[in-house]
C-alpha cells in the first residue's frame, strides 16, 4: 500500500461541512499520500450547503466532495429530525464507500483506510464494520463537551441512572472533565429531557466507544484538564486534539463595512453575532438595544430575523434577513446610536474578529465562534442559545476565565409562537453591565488571558506544537502500524495491543495513554514516562537503551495484566503471546512470568540476524573474544552462514564491540523465543533465510515499509516543486536516517564531490548533536555556515540542500535516480521498493550485502 484515502462524513449543516473541509485540509497538507473524499448530505430545506459548494472553490489537492442523493423523508416523532434524516442516508453512504473501495482495488498501492464520522453520524460505524474499515469520529466541539456527553452516556447506559433528575436547575453534577461541579442548568436539554428522543440521541454518542479514535477541535493548552481526563477514561478511544480548525476562506470585509471599522479606534468596538441559528424575538431585541445604548460602547450588531418556530417533528428553520431593521428595533435607536454603532444582517464573522477595531465579542458560544475569538485574541461575553452552548459558556467563564458572563444558562425557545417568556428575557441592565466589563481597559483580567491563549492557539498548529503532533499521530494511526495491520488483516480472530515506551531524550513522542475501544483490533498503550532521571553521557547509546528497556519490565507487566483483565470482562479472549522488538528482549522474561510464548520482531535483515546469532555463538559456544577483531587489520574477516562471502570485521555493527556486549544478551534471548519475525522477503535474501537453521522458526514477512512519515511535511511542497522541474532519474538523493549527520570536514568532502560530479542532487544535511550528548541531529539555522564558501551559489542550478527530508516521498519521485544512504534496513527496503540504485553509503552489513551479493 502506498496511497491511502479517508472518507469523511459530516452531518447535514454548513458549519459541520466547513469544519470537516478544514480538518481534511490539515491532514492533506501533512501527507502527500493521503487523499480525502467527503460525502455531503443536506437537509431538503437547507440551501446554504449548495450555495457554499457552488460558490466556494475547494483549493486543497486530493480533496473530493461527493454529494449523496437527496430525497424527502418523513421524520419520526421519536427521534430528532436531523438524526432521523442521517439514518435514511445509510444505503447511499454504503454505496458511495463501496464504490470507492472497488475503484481503489483496481489501483496499485492504494486503499481506503477508514471512515471519519461526524459526531452525529456514528450510526455509520456499522457500515464501516461491514466493509472491514476502521472508523473514527471528528468531534467539532471541544474536549469538555466530549467528556460531558461521554459521562452522561456512562451514567445512563452503564449505571442505569435516570438523567431526567438533572432537569432540576438547582442540582450540580460532578463531571470528570471539569474541575468544578457542572450546574444542571447548563447541561444540553436534549440529554436530560427523557423520552425516546433523548435516549436515541445519547445512543448515537454511545457509539463513539466503538471507533478507533476521536479527532477533537481543540488544542492541549486550551483544555488540558478535560483532555487529561479523557486519556484516563476506559470507555474513550484515543483522543487527538487537532485544533483550532478554523476557516477564513472567502470572508472579506466589503467596502462600506471595512470603511466603518477603519474609522473606529483600535479595540473599541464590541461585536454582536450569534451564529447560523442566532436570532431573537422582538422583546429580547429591545433589551439588547437598550443595553448597548446605555453602555455607550461602540458596537457592530449582526441582527437576523427569526425563521419561525419549530413544529413537533420539524427541523430548525434558519434565520433570514430583515428588509427594515426599524421594524424590530426600538423607535429612534438607529438615529441615536448612529455615531457609535452599526446594525447589519449576516456578518463575515472571522473577518470582523480579525479587524483591529474589534475589542469584544458578544456571542452564542458556539464552539467555532469560541475558537475564532481565541485565535484573534478578542474576549467574549456569553449569551448561549441552544445545544451545548450553555456548557461552553460555563467552561469559558468559570473554568477557563477567558470570557465575561451575560448569562451562562440563557436558552432560546425555538418552539414558541409568542416569543420569550418574561423570566427568560435577558434585561438591558445585565447586558449593559457585561459590555462595560468586557470593554474595560483591563477587561478584568479576561483580556490578558485571551491574548495569552491567542499565542498558544497559533503555536499549537505550528511545527512542533501540540496539535501538529496530534495530527501526525492521527495520520500514522489511520495509516496503521504496518506489522500489526498485516497480522490482523489475515485473521479476524486476532487483535493486537501495541505497548509504546518513550525514551527520556525523546521530546516528540506523546506520553499519554493511547486507547481504542474494546472492540477495536489494534490497541495503542503508552507506558507512563520514566521519572528516574536516566543519565546518558557516561554510557553508549546501545547500553542506555538496553538498560532503559529493562527498567520498563514492571510497567509492561502491569499494562499487559490490565489488558488481560479488561479483555476478560469485555469478551471471550486470551493473551496468545508477546511480539517484542529486537531491542526489547528483556520482555521475554515478562512473557515467561505470564505464562505465554514470546516472539521477536527483527526489523533488520535476515543476513544481519544471522551475523548477530553467529557472533553470539562464537562467544558462548567457542569461547571466542570478539574484541580481538576490534583492533585487527582491515583484512580480518569471518565466515557467516547467512552471507555467501566472508564478512570483514570492519563492517560489523558497533554494538558488537560495545564494552557491555549488550548485543549478546539480545541474541541469547532470540533463542528463547518461539519464533523470529523478520522484515525481509525470501526473494531478496534467499541464501540468508535458508541458512537460519537450528533456531526458532524464522518468518520473513516483509517488506514492511512506513509510507506515512508526516513530520516537517510543510517543506514537502517546496521539495516536490523543485523535483518536478528535473528530468527523470537525474537527481541523486543523499539522506542518512534519523541519526545521520557529519562533522564539518566530512561535509566539505561530500560537497566538493557533488560539485565536481555536476549531477543533480538533493542533500538532506542535518546538524550534529553536541559532542558527548546522546541526542538526535537537529536543523541548521544557516546551512551555508557549514558548507564550503560559495557552494550553494555555485550549485544552485542543479542542486538543493535541505534539512530533514520526507525520504519515502523523495524516493518515489520520478526525478530521483540514485540514493546515497546510510544503509539502514528501512532505507534499503524503500530504495528497493522504488527501484533507486545505491551509489554506496556507510559500510555496515547491509551495505556489504548490497554490493557483494546482489
Amino acid at each position: 500500500m502506498e496511497n491511502f484515502e479517508l472518507v469523511f462524513i459530516p452531518s447535514p449543516g454548513l458549519s459541520h461541512l466547513v469544519s470537516t473541509i478544514e480538518a481534511a485540509k490539515l491532514l492533506l497538507n501533512r501527507d502527500p499520500r493521503l487523499s480525502v473524499t467527503i460525502l455531503v448530505m443536506k437537509l431538503p430545506t437547507d440551501q446554504t450547503v449548495d450555495n457554499y459548494t457552488q460558490t466556494t472553490p475547494i483549493t486543497a489537492p486530493r480533496l473530493t466532495l461527493t454529494h449523496l442523493p437527496n430525497h424527502d423523508f418523513a421524520p419520526s416523532p421519536n427521534r430528532m429530525p436531523m438524526i432521523d434524516f442521517i439514518n435514511t442516508r445509510g444505503p447511499h453512504v454504503k454505496e458511495a464507500v463501496s464504490g470507492l473501495i472497488s475503484r481503489q482495488a483496481g489501483q496499485t498501492g492504494s486503499r481506503v483506510a477508514g471512515l471519519v464520522l461526524d459526531m452525529f453520524c456514528t450510526v455509520f460505524t456499522d457500515i464501516a464494520d461491514e466493509l472491514g474499515l476502521p472508523s473514527y469520529v471528528f468531534f467539532t466541539s471541544g474536549a469538555s463537551a466530549l467528556g460531558l456527553i461521554n459521562y452522561l452516556v456512562s451514567l445512563k447506559f452503564d449505571k442505569g441512572e435516570d438523567l431526567t433528575r438533572y432537569k432540576d436547575p438547582s442540582l450540580d453534577l460532578p463531571v470528570p472533565c471539569f474541575s468544578s461541579p457542572v450546574p444542571a442548568k447548563v447541561l444540553p436539554g436534549v440529554m436530560v429531557s427523557g423520552g425516546p428522543v433523548s435516549s436515541n440521541f445519547l445512543g448515537y454518542f454511545k457509539r463513539v466507544a466503538d471507533t478507533r479514535g476521536v479527532m477533537v477541535n481543540t488544542f492541549e493548552e486550551l483544555e488540558p484538564f478535560a483532555l487529561e481526563s479523557l486519556k484516563t477514561d476506559g470507555r474513550m478511544p484515543r483522543v487527538y486534539p487537532v485544533g483550532p480548525v478554523l476557516s477564513a476562506e472567502n470572508q472579506t470585509l466589503d467596502g462600506e463595512l471595512k470603511e466603518w471599522l477603519d474609522r473606529q479606534p483600535d479595540g473599541s468596538v464590541v461585536f454582536l453575532c450569534f451564529g447560523t441559528m442566532g436570532s431573537f424575538d422582538r422583546a429580547q431585541v429591545a433589551e439588547i438595544a437598550a443595553g448597548l445604548e446605555q453602555s455607550g460602547a461602540r458596537f457592530l450588531w449582526s441582527l437576523r430575523k427569526p425563521g419561525g418556530p419549530v413544529k413537533p417533528g420539524g427541523a430548525f428553520v434558519p434565520p433570514t434577513e430583515y428588509e427594515d431593521f426599524g421594524e424590530v428595533l426600538p423607535e429612534g435607536f438607529l438615529e441615536r446610536t448612529s455615531g457609535v454603532g452599526r446594525v447589519m444582517g449576516w456578518a463575515p464573522q472571522v473577518a470582523v474578529l480579525a479587524h483591529v477595531a474589534v475589542g469584544g465579542f458578544i456571542s452564542h458560544c458556539g464552539w467555532n465562534s469560541t475558537l475564532e475569538s481565541v485565535w484573534h485574541g478578542v474576549p467574549m461575553a456569553t449569551l448561549p442559545l441552544y445545544a451545548e452552548q450553555q456548557m461552553n459558556a460555563f467552561l469559558l467563564v468559570r473554568e477557563l476565565g477567558i470570557a465575561e458572563a451575560i448569562r451562562i444558562d440563557y436558552r432560546k425557545d425555538f418552539g414558541s409562537e409568542e416569543g420569550s417568556s418574561p423570566e427568560n428575557i435577558v434585561g438591558a441592565g445585565e447586558i449593559e453591565e457585561a459590555v462595560r466589563r468586557l470593554m474595560a481597559a483591563d477587561g478584568g483580567g479576561v483580556r490578558e488571558k485571551v491574548r495569552e491563549m491567542q499565542g498558544k492557539s497559533r503555536a499549537a498548529l505550528e511545527e512542533g506544537g501540540s496539535s501538529y503532533h496530534a495530527i501526525t499521530s492521527f495520520i500514522e494511526d489511520a495509516a496503521a502500524v504496518q506489522l500489526a495491520e498485516l497480522l490482523v488483516s489475515r485473521d479476524p480472530r486476532l487483535s493486537v495491543a501495541i505497548i509504546l515506551m518513550k525514551l527520556p531524550i525523546d521530546t516528540k513522542t506523546g506520553s499519554s495513554p493511547e486507547k481504542t475501544s474494546p472492540d477495536s483490533r489494534i490497541h495503542f498503550v503508552h507506558l507512563p514516562p520514566d521519572e528516574s532521571g536516566f543519565a546518558t553521557s557516561t554510557e553508549s547509546p546501545n547500553s542506555f537503551v538496553g538498560r532503559f528497556v529493562t527498567s520498563q519490565q514492571g510497567p509492561v507487566r502491569d499494562a499487559v495484566s490490565k489488558l488481560i483483565e479488561t479483555g476478560s470482562q469485555m469478551k471471550p479472549s486470551r493473551l496468545a503471546g508477546f511480539v517484542v522488538d529486537m531491542f526489547c528482549t528483556a520482555m521475554v522474561d515478562v512473557a515467561h512470568e505470564l505464562g505465554v510464548p514470546s516472539y521477536v520482531f527483527f526489523t533488520c535483515s535476515a543476513s544481519c540476524l544471522g551475523l548477530f546469532l553467529h557472533l553470539q555463538g562464537l562467544v558462548d559456544f567457542e569461547n571466542r573474544d570478539l574484541k580481538e577483531y576490534a583492533d585487527t587489520d582491515e583484512a580480518a574477516s569471518i565466515s557467516v552462514p547467512t552471507y555467501d562471502s566472508p564478512v570483514p570485521a570492519r563492517v560489523w555493527p558497533e554494538i558488537v564491540f560495545d564494552k557491555e556486549s549488550i548485543f549478546l544478551d539480545f541474541a541469547r534471548k532470540f533463542r528463547e523465543t518461539k519464533g523470529i519475525i523478520v522484515n525481509t522477503f525470501l526473494e531478496l535474501e534467499p541464501h540468508a533465510v535458508r541458512a537460519l537453521v537450528n533456531l526458532p522458526p524464522v518468518y520473513p514477512v516483509g517488506p514492511i515499509i512506513q509510507y506515512y512519515s508526516n513530520e516537517h511535511n510543510k517543506q514537502l511542497d517546496e521539495i516536490t516543486k523543485w523535483l518536478d522541474e528535473k528530468p527523470d532519474s537525474s537527481v541523486v538523493f543523499l539522506c542518512f536516517g534519523s541519526s545521520g549527520s557529519f562533522d564539518a570536514d566530512q561535509v566539505r568532502e561530500i560537497a566538493a564531490a557533488l560539485e565536481r560530479i555536476g549531477c543533480g542532487f538533493l542533500w538532506s544535511l542535518r546538524k550534529p548533536a553536541p559532542k558527548g550528548k546522546f541526542e538526535l541531529p537537529g536543523e541548521f539555522e544557516n546551512v551555508g555556515e557549514f558548507l564550503p564558501d560559495g557552494f550553494l551559489e555555485r550549485t544552485s542550478g542543479f542542486g538543493k540542500v535541505i534539512g530533514w527530508a520526507p525520504q519515502v516521498a523523495v524516493l518515489a519521485h520520478r526525478a530521483v535516480g540514485g540514493f546515497v544512504s546510510h544503509c539502514g534496513w528501512n532505507s534499503t527496503l524503500e530504495s528497493v521498493r522504488y527501484g533507486c540504485r545505491w551509489p554506496r553509503g556507510r559500510c555496515l552489513p547491509s551495505s556489504r550485502r548490497t554490493r557483494s551479493s546482489w
